[in-house]
């Protein structure tokens, strides 16, 4: 038999974003997928993946670009014009310990020490990304914006 593997969550959920964001696929790969569960027993067949996904307007002009590096899951803040970068809030959960130092979001859990950094985070300005100093900020009840 082989050996058990261990997860552990921790969710990164959005404070009050607009329910009418939507996702688009960003870059596709050129093969598909098919997957086989309970919901399709049949197959759910020729399902596409993307190197990355938007989230267009998770708040009001603000998009999220979500991708990977390696085994890194990384996410891009791109504020468009008339965005105001202080609705962005999100809450972890999952977590054992939370902890905001040096502009890093450190969040221990039994298996593993996960550390996020501030995102590449940029306006749009005349149709070019223009960069923006950013920072955590943590209040209560490991909510950060």
């Amino acid at each position: 038999m082989g050996k058990k593997q261990k997860i552990w969550r921790v969710d990164m959920n959005f404070i009050e974003p607009l329910t009418s964001a939507r996702a688009e696929g960003v870059d596709s790969y050129s093969h598909k997928l098919n997957y086989y569960n309970p919901q399709f027993p049949n197959g759910l067949m020729g399902v596409s993946s993307y190197k990355s996904v938007l989230l267009k307007n998770i708040y009001p002009n603000i998009d999220i670009l979500f991708y990977s590096i390696g085994t890194q899951f990384k996410y891009d803040y791109i504020v468009n014009k008339g965005g105001n970068i202080n609705q962005i809030q999100f809450a972890i959960d999952g977590a054992q310990k939370v902890v905001l130092q040096n502009n890093i979001i450190t969040m221990k859990t039994p298996y593993a020490t996960i550390h996020d950094n501030i995102p590449k985070s940029y306006g749009v300005k005349d149709n070019k990304n223009a960069p923006l100093n950013l920072h955590f900020t943590k209040s209560k009840n490991n909510i950060f914006s």
